[in-house]
C-alpha cells in the first residue's frame, strides 16, 4: 500500500495533473541560477516542511471540511510569487526576497497537500496518516525531479542561448500571473 501511494504522489507531480505544483515550482525557482544551488536547496526544504505540516494538520482535522480559503490559497500564492519575481531587479534574490519565497512555498505546500490528502483519503479505510505520508514522499521526489529539470532548462537558456535571467523571469512570471488568475476566477 505504501508503494502504491508513493507512486501515485510521484506520478501526480511529474505529470500534467500536477500543473499547479509545477507552475509554482517554475515561478519560484526561475529567479535562481544554478550557481545559487545552496539557496535552491534551502528553498526546496520548504516543500518538505509544508508537507510535514500538512501531515500534522491532516491528523488533527481528519474529518473536518477544508475552509474555502484554503482551496484558493495555492493559486493566490502563485500570483504573489509571480509579482515578487517581477519586482526583483537583480539575478540574485535578497535575503528578504528569499525568505518571502520560502514562506510562500511552505504555505503552498501545506494548502495543496491538505487538499490532496482530503481528496485522497475520502472513502479509503485504514491509516490516513500513512497514506498521506507515502503520497507526500512521492510528491517530494517528483518535486525534486521537476526542480532539477527546470533549473537545467533555465541554465541552458541562459548559458547556451544567452537569454537574460530577467527576461526568463518576466516570461515565467507573466505565465504565473495569467494562470493563477485563471485558477482563481475559474474556480
Amino acid at each position: 500500500m505504501f508503494q502504491d501511494y508513493f507512486q501515485l504522489g510521484f506520478k501526480h507531480i511529474s505529470s500534467a495533473s500536477g500543473y499547479v505544483n509545477i507552475l509554482l515550482i517554475t515561478v519560484v525557482f526561475s529567479v535562481y541560477s544554478y550557481k545559487l544551488w545552496k539557496k535552491l536547496l534551502v528553498l526546496f526544504t520548504a516543500f518538505i516542511a509544508g508537507d510535514l505540516l500538512s501531515l500534522i494538520f491532516f491528523q488533527i482535522f481528519d474529518n473536518k471540511p477544508i475552509p474555502l480559503a484554503i482551496v484558493y490559497l495555492p493559486a493566490c500564492l502563485i500570483l504573489l510569487a509571480s509579482l515578487l519575481n517581477i519586482f526583483q531587479k537583480s539575478d540574485n534574490p535578497s535575503a528578504r526576497q528569499h525568505l518571502a519565497r520560502y514562506f510562500l512555498v511552505i504555505l503552498f505546500s501545506l494548502s495543496a497537500s491538505l487538499i490532496l490528502a482530503r481528496t485522497l483519503s475520502s472513502g479509503i479505510p485504514g491509516n490516513h496518516g500513512l497514506i498521506t505520508f507515502a503520497y507526500n514522499l512521492g510528491l517530494e521526489w517528483g518535486e525534486l525531479l521537476v526542480t532539477v529539470v527546470i533549473c537545467l532548462v533555465i541554465s541552458v537558456l541562459v548559458n547556451v542561448f544567452n537569454i537574460r535571467m530577467r527576461d526568463i523571469n518576466l516570461l515565467i512570471s507573466g505565465i504565473g500571473i495569467g494562470s493563477s488568475l485563471f485558477l482563481i476566477l475559474g474556480s
